[in-house]
């Protein structure tokens, strides 16, 4: 019996899709394509392998079964960072050997999340990467500004964990350019405030594709974004002025 359903994907777009990403931030921000839930069903194994050939520096998924794959698939060349809370991760466990090689970058929530995540840490005995979230108006996880200013102090002053990235969600990048400069500018706050304990490695990352066609103040050092690797918003994209 042979289905009668079937997709065809060209991995050549791709390659298009990320050269229009490209010319839009330009060569000193780093690119991070999104490839949760099996690359959105398309199969994270070609396209994860096709977007770090296109240039992607990083690559994010939500969970850590999904950084499995994803890591297998590039062979655990390009670092994969995880957007669910993580509390634990024990030593058989697959990931542990990205653990060892700086590879699996996690994200720091809040406060108690910062303490489990130092603590597994300590427990492995690795300096672990993580990012920290910081809530400006979209409500998926994260700390609010003066939370994240504290865990972001905390970090640089500790031995287990090192600071390698500090991002927002906007809410509204495609359809509202008051909130999204509003949302910006608590970003920029905790930035600020923190300034002289952020390292040059650590990745400032706010923009997803409609923000990054909106304004290049929004680029920062990387960029993280889903719809455009797959050619969604690339009208928007390539009408905005190259850097």
């Amino acid at each position: 019996m042979q289905d009668t359903s079937t997709i065809d994907i060209d991995l050549s777009a791709i390659d298009h899709n990320m050269a229009a990403v490209r010319r839009v931030v330009g060569e000193g921000c780093a690119l991070c394509p999104i490839v949760k839930a099996d690359a959105y069903g398309l199969g994270v194994g070609r396209v994860a392998r096709r977007l770090v050939g296109a240039g992607a520096e990083m690559l994010a998924v939500y969970s850590l079964r999904q950084a499995i794959e994803t890591a297998a698939a590039v062979n655990a060349a390009t670092p994969v960072l995880v957007l669910m809370p993580v509390a634990e991760i024990a030593r058989e466990d697959e990931l542990y050997r990205l653990m060892l090689g700086g590879q699996l970058h996690l994200v720091v929530h809040d406060e108690a999340n910062l303490e489990a995540l130092e603590a597994c840490a300590r427990t492995l005995g690795v300096e672990l990467p993580v990012h920290v979230e910081v809530v400006v108006g979209m409500s998926r996880g994260g700390a609010l500004p003066d939370e994240a200013v504290r865990i972001i102090r905390r970090i640089s002053s500790g031995r287990f964990l090192r600071l390698r990235g500090v991002f927002a969600h906007f809410s509204h990048s495609r359809t509202d350019p008051v909130v999204t400069a509003r949302q910006m500018e608590r970003y920029e706050c905790v930035v600020e405030s923190c300034r002289e304990v952020m390292s040059h490695e650590v990745y400032q990352h706010v923009a997803s594709t409609y923000a990054m066609a909106r304004d290049a103040r929004y680029h920062r050092t990387m960029v993280r974004f889903g719809l455009a690797w797959l050619g969604y918003g690339l009208d928007e994209l390539e009408a905005a002025q190259p850097l």
